[in-house]
């Protein structure tokens, strides 16, 4: 059964990227791992001739084989840290904190666009959920590091938001709200658990 070619931790972020998003391009890709794209494509390379990604037009995609081969060093990765229960606890809290980025999502989406107060009241419930959600980011990243970039990325959609780009709360690949449901899936898949 084929497995990632040179077991670096490069080569397997590129591929958990595409188990938590689907399917990407290279920026895509980039920006969702951290790594430059000129990394990422050299992985991509390498993994297609291994055959564990598949290329379509524009975008990258996991093979059978390739969704094995990750869920494998994944598990793997969980195991050698030693930090299944911190994971798990945090898995657990992030389920509850998702209840509530849902709620802020759809009044987001619900409200007049035209009430300044609204938009200004929302943003501030997305500040105050990102100041309770920094403490279990902080955990998720101490227990495995790649958990980090997640942080990074969340603070830069928050403040690209406060900044007036209100479409990094919802609504583009980058935002608040597209970010946290990376996260979601990344721990959700790490932990081995299966969709509800």
């Amino acid at each position: 059964m084929p497995d990632l070619p040179h077991h670096s931790e490069t080569d397997l972020l590129v591929l958990h990227c595409l188990r938590c998003t689907g399917s990407g391009s290279p920026a895509a890709i980039a920006a969702a791992s951290g790594l430059d794209e000129s990394i990422v494509e050299s992985q991509l390379a390498g993994l297609a001739a291994a055959g564990l990604v598949s290329r379509e037009p524009g975008r990258w995609g996991l093979t059978g084989a390739g969704r094995q081969a990750g869920a494998r060093r994944i598990a793997a990765e969980l195991d050698e840290s030693g930090t299944w229960s911190v994971v798990s606890r945090a898995y657990s809290e992030l389920l509850e904190l998702n209840l509530e980025l849902l709620d802020l999502r759809t009044e987001w989406q619900t409200r007049d666009p035209a009430d300044d107060e609204a938009a200004a009241r929302v943003l501030d419930q997305f500040i105050a959920f990102d100041k309770r959600a920094d403490e279990l980011c902080t955990r998720l990243s101490g227990a495995l590091a790649r958990f980090g970039r997640y942080r990074d990325r969340l603070t830069e959609a928050l403040d690209r938001a406060r900044a007036g780009e209100t479409g990094y709360l919802t609504g583009n690949a980058a935002s608040y709200d597209a970010v946290w449901s990376h996260l979601h899936e990344d721990v959700r898949l790490t932990l081995g658990l299966t969709r509800h």
